[in-house]
């Protein structure tokens, strides 16, 4: 990575720090405030020039995968290092208690090919049930990381080892190359992308409002891109028609 490149990089989380500072008001104090600065320095000179996502939901359990180019191991691994931390700072632990459920680092094994850290949860204090959904409850979150080859593969949720295993031997048709719908919605975007967002809207829909949508809208996928070239850029949101109808329906049935 270039020196200019990390000085804009360092530069953005003394902003992303301060932006917090401004969200959470007087909760962070000034010496949690340096320790939010200095994480997300680390994470500017870990990281590289493009970043990837995705939420895995499967057998009721979600979990987050992220990859990035880095090439710094030794800042990477004082990402996951001081992590951790983060959660006991005041600001971030009330509200992480009150509505997702307080976490605790604990010992636990560690893969072969990965770094792991592994959690304990307690429920939240309050969690916005829904007649379809049961309230989320106490369990384990782990969190797998390895740096291979300049590229920083993170896996974290209640099954990130099963997510883990799939990434590292997927079973043929599993991934999104290979599914006709997305593959469909995503085959005209070109080069010049610089951000791309896939997602199922109405299987989260299902999963946490407890929502009904029939399956070829369960499976229809929604396309938000961004890109340009020289001094022109473009956006755009792709919807399906089966997505469309489902959405509107849906949006009456829960409007008072």
């Amino acid at each position: 990575m270039s020196i200019l490149m990390c000085a804009i990089l360092a530069k953005c989380s003394r902003r992303q720090a301060e932006s917090l500072a401004q969200v959470f008001g007087g909760r962070l104090a000034e010496r949690d405030r340096a320790l939010v600065e200095g994480w997300l320095d680390t994470w500017a000179h870990a990281r590289g020039d493009w970043l990837a996502g995705g939420l895995l939901d499967r057998d009721d359990a979600n979990t987050l995968l992220f990859a990035t180019a880095a090439g710094d191991g030794a800042a990477v691994a004082r990402l996951f290092e001081d992590g951790p931390k983060l959660l006991d700072l005041p600001a971030f632990a009330a509200p992480l208690a009150k509505f997702g459920g307080a976490l605790t680092l604990v010992p636990g094994p560690q893969p072969a090919d990965a770094h792991a850290l592994h959690f304990t949860r307690r429920p939240p204090k309050v969690h916005g049930r829904t007649p379809h959904a049961a309230p989320p409850g106490a369990g384990a979150l782990d969190v797998l990381w390895a740096l291979d080859r300049g590229v920083l593969r993170v896996a974290g949720g209640a099954r990130a080892s099963d997510a883990w295993a799939a990434l590292a031997a997927p079973a043929p048709g599993s991934t999104l190359a290979a599914d006709a719908e997305v593959a469909t919605a995503t085959a005209h975007l070109g080069a010049d992308v610089a951000f791309a967002l896939v997602a199922r809207p109405l299987r989260l829909v299902e999963r946490f409002a407890g929502k009904r949508a029939d399956a070829p809208a369960l499976a229809a996928p929604l396309v938000l891109a961004l890109g340009g070239h020289a001094r022109s850029a473009w956006l755009e949101l792709d919807l399906s028609p089966a997505l469309s109808r489902e959405g509107a329906g849906l949006a009456r049935r829960v409007t008072p």
